[in-house]
């Protein structure tokens, strides 16, 4: 008798250790797919320019998750591109040249599974540019972070 009541003991041990594992699996399970996975990157078409070439600037917002993600942007693109003046003297320095245009309108993006949304924009040097610039510094920053 002692030993059948152990057993029936044992026996419920087990069923509600499998059952524990069973749900944490599930909602690890739909915590993956559901969370959403981003990457970013911010790419120009080459390293070195001359003075007065144009910038080819691609920003990319690549969904990684399982399933299609939306966000909503205060303004009407997803990313804004930031080209900044530094001074080699004083690296300190830094000053605004040039910044993707944007406007304020209330926007949601959809961005499907695995595939990116996409913008370039082309910032025109020889209107941002004067000989006594010698570098830049392109920073950006998409509403996700």
């Amino acid at each position: 008798m002692k030993k059948k009541i152990k057993m029936q003991q044992r026996n419920r041990i087990i069923l509600a250790s499998s059952f524990i594992v069973v749900i944490s699996a599930a909602i690890f399970a739909t915590w993956v797919i559901i969370s959403p996975n981003w990457s970013f990157e911010v790419t120009t078409d080459k390293s070195v320019y001359n003075l007065g070439e144009n910038v080819q600037i691609t920003v990319t917002l690549k969904n990684r998750g399982y399933i299609p993600h939306s966000f909503i942007s205060s303004i009407n693109t997803p990313v804004v591109v930031s080209v900044e003046y530094v001074s080699e003297s004083n690296p300190t320095l830094k000053y605004q040249v040039w910044y993707t245009p944007f406007q304020q309108i209330e926007t949601t993006f959809t961005v499907s599974s695995n595939r990116p949304l996409i913008r370039s924009y082309i910032m025109e040097s020889d209107k941002h540019t004067s000989s006594t610039i010698l570098g830049y510094y392109v920073q950006s920053r998409h509403i996700l972070d």
